[in-house]
C-alpha cells in the first residue's frame, strides 16, 4: 500500500509533554505500523512509560497481525523499570496502535487514546474508551449530561502499568484509497467533537493540511492537556 502521513504533539498548558508518537513505519511486505501513547499523569514516569510502549510498537515484526504481543512486551519493560526505580512504581500509559496491510487496518488499544477511520462524510471510532465514565455511559448509569460533570472522568479502567491488569481491545477496518486514519490523545477529543474533526478532514484535501488545521483548532479550543495526533491517508 502507498500512504501519506503527518503528525504533531504539543504540550498544551502542561509543564511537560507525556504523549509519545510512532509515525507510520514501513515493515516487510508493505506493512506499516503507527501508534500514540499518553503517559499517565499524577505520578512520575508517565513519559517514560509512554516511550516504552512506543518502542515496543516500533519493534513489532513478523507476519502475524497479533498486536497483543506489543502490549505484553511493553508491560514487561514497564515492570522491570518500576522494579529498578521505586520512583516509577506507579508509572503507566495508554497505547493505541494500527497495523496497515493488504487493504486492512488492524487496531489494538488500551486506555483512552483513540483511533478514527474517516471516509468521505463518515467517521467511525475504532477504539473503546476504557475509562470509568465511559463504562458508566455504556451501561446507562450516567446520561451524557451527567457524564460531563462526573468527578472521576479521567479514571482509567485499563492501562499499561507495573501492577494492574489490562485489556487489549482489537478492531479492524477495510481501507480504500482516500480513506484516512487518525490516532489521537484525549487532549484533542476532549475539546474537539467528532463532527469538528470530520469537517476538518473534509475541508482539507491533503493529509498534511488536515493535520495542520487540526492542531490549530485544538489549540484554539484551549486544551487542558497535551494534544497529539498521527494522521494517515491511504493513497493506493
Amino acid at each position: 500500500m502507498i500512504i501519506e502521513f503527518a503528525s504533531f504533539s504539543e504540550k498544551g498548558p502542561r509543564d511537560s509533554n507525556q504523549d509519545r508518537l510512532l509515525v507510520p513505519t514501513a515493515r516487510e511486505g508493505k506493512r506499516f505500523i503507527a501508534a500514540v501513547a499518553d503517559g499517565i499523569g499524577g505520578a512520575p514516569g508517565g513519559a517514560e512509560a509512554a516511550q516504552i510502549a512506543i518502542d515496543a510498537a516500533a519493534a513489532f515484526t513478523g507476519p502475524s497481525i497479533d498486536l497483543s504481543s506489543v502490549f505484553a512486551t511493553a508491560v514487561e519493560k514497564i515492570r522491570q523499570t518500576a522494579d529498578a526505580n521505586p520512583t516509577f512504581a506507579k508509572m503507566g500509559t495508554t497505547l493505541t496502535l494500527v497495523l496497515i496491510e493488504r487493504g486492512m487496518a488492524h487496531v489494538a488499544h488500551a486506555g483512552d487514546t483513540r483511533a478514527y477511520h474517516l471516509r468521505g462524510p463518515g467517521l467511525n471510532t475504532l477504539t473503546k474508551d476504557q475509562t470509568e465514565v465511559a463504562e458508566l455511559l455504556r451501561k446507562g448509569v450516567l446520561s451524557k449530561q451527567q457524564a460531563k460533570r462526573y468527578p472521576r472522568r479521567n479514571v482509567l479502567l485499563s492501562a499499561l502499568t507495573a501492577k494492574a491488569e489490562y485489556e487489549v481491545h482489537l478492531a479492524a477496518a477495510a481501507l480504500l484509497p482516500g480513506d484516512r486514519l487518525l490516532l489521537i490523545s484525549d487532549g484533542i477529543y476532549q475539546r474537539l467533537k467528532r463532527g469538528s474533526i470530520l469537517n476538518t478532514s473534509i475541508e482539507n484535501a491533503s493529509v498534511t493540511r488536515f493535520a495542520e488545521r487540526l492542531m490549530v483548532r485544538a489549540k484554539e479550543a484551549k486544551p487542558s492537556d497535551n494534544y497529539s495526533a498521527v494522521a494517515i491517508e491511504i493513497v493506493g
